[in-house]
């Protein structure tokens, strides 16, 4: 199931390209949250703080536990943008989700085993699509898809539907 990350923020009072190179400059990141029945809301994480936490998990699948000035909500990273020359990251959505309510995510498949058609018959794995969009009640979110691949021969393919995921539509 998800992973649990909670996270500090505070609201930002202006906007723009220069108030987000300011937030840079003193060490956080520009973000926003939004959601059904919410306005968006303009924030700042402390970038040491979001990488440490994002480090280790797999942000698409992660629930966030966003303080934000003292009120805790959870939510899923939708977008994160990164610089495109550094690997800092410049700017960060997240989506504020509700226990009751379906999320729509991608999830990453993870092949399991190595197949018989390159083991023996000296085959090459093609593996086609990395992640599939699921939807599910927030805490029955998985860390990622695994698809077991040992009985795979020369010709052989696997679709979405041998996945075979519990709870999920």
């Amino acid at each position: 199931m998800a992973q649990i990350v909670s996270l500090t923020a505070s609201a930002r009072q202006s906007t723009g390209k220069g108030a987000a190179r300011q937030a840079r400059f003193r060490g956080q990141i520009p973000a926003v949250i939004y959601g059904r029945g919410r306005d968006t809301q303009p924030l700042a994480v402390e970038a040491k703080a979001l990488e440490k936490a994002l480090t280790g998990v797999e942000p698409a699948s992660t629930i966030i536990e966003l303080a934000v000035d003292g009120k805790k909500v959870r939510t899923l990273i939708r977008e994160i943008q990164r610089h495109p020359v550094r690997p800092d990251i410049i700017h960060v959505d997240f989506y504020e989700i509700h226990a009751a309510e379906k999320v729509k995510l991608k999830v990453p498949v993870h092949l399991v085993g190595a197949p018989d058609g390159v083991r023996n018959a000296g085959g090459v794995l093609d593996q086609v699509t990395r992640e599939v969009e699921i939807e599910v009640l927030p805490e029955q979110i998985p860390d990622r898809v695994e698809l077991d691949v040992t009985a795979l021969k020369i010709g052989d393919s696997l679709h979405v539907r041998n996945l075979q995921i519990p709870n999920v539509t």
